[in-house]
């Protein structure tokens, strides 16, 4: 298993450590290598189709889902070869993220953010990047 979001806490204050918008559709299909998080990770489907594993439960990801990873997150992707997934994504951490996801009720067991959030939370990530 690797490590990606290298990141270290930094207390309370929310911090931004990476946004990024993926290069290209990712164009393999099958699941990729188990990845452990160390922050939150915030991504957005910009377009295709695939499923994210998180701790070995599958959730199916279509155009317009954002879903939230949190630290210590198994994750593996899987992207459809018909219609690769492409999306807009960023890492971020600290207590108070933590409490306004529990508080929102997402979870790594329920991992995805409302869809009408979505337009919002890739403005926010784009201005971020």
């Amino acid at each position: 298993m690797s490590y990606s979001d290298t990141g270290k806490y930094r207390g309370n204050e929310a911090y931004l450590q990476l946004a990024a918008i993926d290069a290209e559709p990712v164009l393999s299909e099958g699941r990729t290598k188990p990845t452990v998080r160390r922050n939150f990770t915030v991504e957005c489907n910009l377009s295709g189709r695939g499923a994210v594993y998180i701790n070995g439960r599958k959730f199916d990801i279509e155009k317009g889902d954002c879903y939230i990873l949190f630290p210590g997150d198994i994750i593996e992707y899987y992207s459809s070869r018909e219609s690769p997934r492409l999306g807009i994504w960023c890492v971020v951490g600290g207590n108070r993220i933590a409490e306004a996801l529990r508080v929102a009720g997402i979870s790594s067991e329920q991992p995805m953010a409302p869809p009408e959030c979505f337009d919002r939370l890739c403005a926010v990530i784009e201005r971020m990047r």
